[in-house]
């Protein structure tokens, strides 16, 4: 894994998402892709949501041949989203990759535990262990999680507010930031505060409000179980395997991992394995409620925002999935550890 240059990098961050249909971009050198066919062309490779002819695109709106001399590339990968929702059976005890969630969320999965301090949790994603990610945890009231998620209780005509499905309670999770939220600096307050006065007394409708672009490293949280749990999964076996992170977005054509050594950064330590962070192409397994799957990492180190409905956020640094054949990764997946294992 070759890291771009620090120039190109600024870039970037400055410009790349200006472009229609770029939800992100690598942050290492990739292989031009030409034809269909990989070629031996170092590149700065963008990820859009769709392809569109460049007849259909201004001047300005057409991304560059090449950045620094650089050759640029454009992947489609459609627009990565959130990913929660579907079926599931109850289970008791709880196992990994089983349907779980917020009492106020649809269904996500169960990941994989975690030691804090020394406390076992269940680590899963924010917006499975909350309603409101994009808040502080301690903002969160509500702090019920469900095995099964009140999703697939309702589905079954069970009542979600029954005691009996109440497996754990919300922890703690790292807050999302959206892409702007509001900024702290003295200066550009004072700035936007005189700007604006003149702007008034001018007659002219335009406010300035200073923002702050956020990013983000993982989408992860975890709870407290009150029933007992099987750190085990149904169908597939993780001994000697090292654990990459935790699967929390995605599209018909990728999932999106936030990667396991930042969640060890803020305190957090899985229980009994190491961790990996994966190279291009290494293979790698994952689990969640409804089925296992195996696939292949297409991007160590990519740069993307992520629609969570009422708004986005951007995320550095996370590791995209092949889902090959298309949504085998979909509704449910979000939480769910993936695996690489040496010699697979």
């Amino acid at each position: 894994m070759r890291e771009l240059p620090k120039e190109v990098l600024e870039w970037l961050e400055k410009h790349a998402f200006r472009f229609p249909n770029v939800v992100g971009y690598s942050r290492t050198f990739k292989k031009k892709i030409i034809g269909g066919e990989e070629t031996e062309i170092e590149c700065v490779r963008f990820y859009v949501a769709q392809k569109v002819p460049k007849t259909e695109l201004s001047d300005e709106e057409i991304i560059p041949m090449r950045i620094e001399d650089i050759p640029t590339d454009v992947v489609q990968i459609g627009r990565p989203k959130a990913l929660n929702m579907d079926k599931t059976d109850i289970i008791r005890p709880v196992k990994m990759g089983t349907s779980i969630g917020h009492r106020h969320i649809t269904a996500g999965s169960a990941g994989w535990p975690y030691l804090m301090g020394e406390t076992v949790v269940i680590g899963t994603n924010a917006h499975i262990v909350s309603p409101h990610p994009n808040r502080p945890p301690e903002k969160i009231r509500e702090k019920r999680i469900l095995q099964p998620g009140p999703y697939h209780l309702e589905e079954k005509s069970l009542d979600p507010d029954d005691p009996e499905y109440v497996v754990g309670r919300m922890v703690w999770y790292k807050r999302i930031k959206p892409v702007y939220e509001p900024s702290t600096c003295g200066m550009a307050s004072v700035i936007s505060y005189i700007y604006n006065k003149v702007a008034e007394l001018l007659g002219a409708r335009t406010r300035l409000v200073p923002l702050v672009e956020e990013v983000n490293h993982i989408d992860w949280g975890c709870y407290l179980p009150t029933k007992p749990h099987d750190y085990s999964y149904p169908t597939i076996d993780t001994e000697g395997a090292k654990l990459i992170g935790h699967l929390f977005a995605g599209s018909k054509y990728i999932g999106i991992v936030c990667r396991a050594r930042y969640i060890v950064e803020e305190g957090y330590r899985p229980l009994g394995v190491e961790i990996h962070d994966p190279e291009l192409s290494d293979r790698v397994f994952g689990e969640s409620f409804w089925c296992h799957y195996e696939t292949k990492v297409i991007d160590e180190s990519a740069e993307i925002e992520v629609g969570y409905g009422d708004f986005k956020a951007k995320f550095r640094d996370v590791i995209f999935l092949d889902n090959d054949p298309p949504n085998t990764i979909r509704g449910g997946w979000s939480g769910s550890a993936f695996w690489f294992r040496e010699g697979e």
